[in-house]
């Protein structure tokens, strides 16, 4: 069943001349997959809210996760350099953290975005990053982790855009 869902909401694709459209019943059997992403960001979605926008903004929620996590490995080898070097203990920050951290050891003169939010590096921790930028010269791949930083910084985007849609789309936050 959950084939067949997949296969009619990809039907215009596949087939651009056919007309299938989801009946209401068809709508209740809503991807599973799909339930999973969207319950991930505590959004409760109604089978009659399915419609092909809605299936490309969980799309895009899947692709900014996964885009994100397939670098967690090489940011976390980086994260333990940054244990090791400079004493900093990132073990429970987020990706996007890690990699910002990391980028601003391999460009300590470019401006990053330094907060109070847990997403972001406090002034402080900035700071110490950009002093002893010099002491990883040999441990980190600067292109690497720039190029890292970049894409988790255009899938974070991406997923921002996504929710703020589910958001006026009117999807429930189940919180």
């Amino acid at each position: 069943m959950e084939l067949m869902w997949g296969l009619k909401n990809m039907m215009k694709s596949l087939v651009p001349a056919e007309t299938c459209e989801l009946t209401t019943e068809d709508r209740r059997h809503m991807s599973k997959g799909m339930q999973l992403i969207l319950n991930k960001y505590d959004f409760k979605v109604e089978p009659e809210m399915v419609d092909e926008n809605l299936i490309t903004i969980a799309t895009a929620l899947y692709e900014s996760d996964y885009c994100v996590n397939k670098f967690a490995e090489y940011l976390h080898l980086g994260g333990e350099y940054l244990k090791e070097v400079s004493g900093i203990d990132c073990q429970n920050w987020d990706l996007q953290k890690l990699a910002t951290a990391l980028k601003l050891l391999c460009y300590p003169n470019d401006k990053i975005e330094t907060g109070t939010s847990n997403e972001m590096l406090s002034e402080d921790t900035a700071r110490i990053l950009v002093e002893q930028a010099h002491m990883y010269e040999s441990k980190l791949h600067k292109g690497t982790y720039l190029n890292i930083y970049k894409e988790i910084q255009f899938a974070r985007a991406v997923r921002t855009e996504a929710l703020v849609y589910l958001k006026a789309k009117g999807a429930c936050a189940t919180q």
